[in-house]
């Protein structure tokens, strides 16, 4: 089974980032307590104020539909649709480890 590691691009409506952070927080939480198959869910605020992005990682595919499937995952959705000025951006990856082996896969 490879892993799988995704990015995923939230851009909140103007005025709204900090209830989007506070929201994904929610999920954040949820997803770490409740996902043995999510390796890594984490986010990153770009300074912009603009963009928020989770760098995600996962045993495989069937952690990533597990992730997909999850009422906690869909309760989220509902919430942060509110709060996004467009779809949220995702690119599925599979890494491709290269060099240290600390510093060259996420």
């Amino acid at each position: 089974m490879s892993q799988i590691v995704a990015i995923a691009t939230l851009t909140p409506l103007p005025g709204k980032t900090d209830e989007l952070v506070t929201a994904m927080k929610d999920l954040i939480a949820q997803v770490h307590a409740n996902e043995e198959g999510c390796l890594l869910y984490a986010m990153h605020r770009h300074p912009d104020g603009e963009r928020v992005v989770m760098v995600e990682k996962y045993t495989g595919s069937e952690a990533v539909k597990a992730h997909r499937a999850s009422e906690h995952f869909k309760a989220a959705g509902a919430v942060l649709g509110a709060l996004l000025a467009a779809p949220p951006e995702v690119l599925g990856l599979e890494p491709v480890p290269a060099g240290d082996a600390a510093k060259g896969a996420v």
